[in-house]
């Protein structure tokens, strides 16, 4: 991990202060919402795979018709756990973890 000196992460010998802190949840949180995009992207296409070979079975369609519901609202909880976690930061003082998203800043 590389010492950000704008947000005080510095090092103590191999050590790193608590100004690091904010940049460990920024990677954590980072990898995790890729993580859980790439999940969620397999599991809908699955459910897509299992809808089109159903064949007309209802069992196997409504099967993958909430494996597709399941994998969209397990998404949209993460992403809300996201933002609640951002505005406690805000709320705390931390850094915002969505400057460390290219999509969320402004030009």
């Amino acid at each position: 991990m590389q010492a950000n000196a704008g947000q005080g992460c510095t090092f103590l010998g191999d050590v790193p202060s608590l100004g690091c802190l904010s940049q460990i949840i920024f990677n954590v949180v980072g990898d995790a919402l890729l993580f859980i995009g790439i999940v969620t992207l397999i599991f809908l296409i699955y459910g897509s795979i299992r809808f089109v070979l159903s064949r007309g079975d209802p069992k196997a369609l409504e099967a993958a018709q909430k494996t597709m519901t399941y994998a969209v609202l397990g998404m949209a909880l993460v992403v809300g756990s996201f933002f609640v976690v951002n505005i406690i930061t805000t709320t705390l003082g931390l850094p915002n973890i969505l400057e460390q998203f290219t999509i969320f800043r402004g030009p």
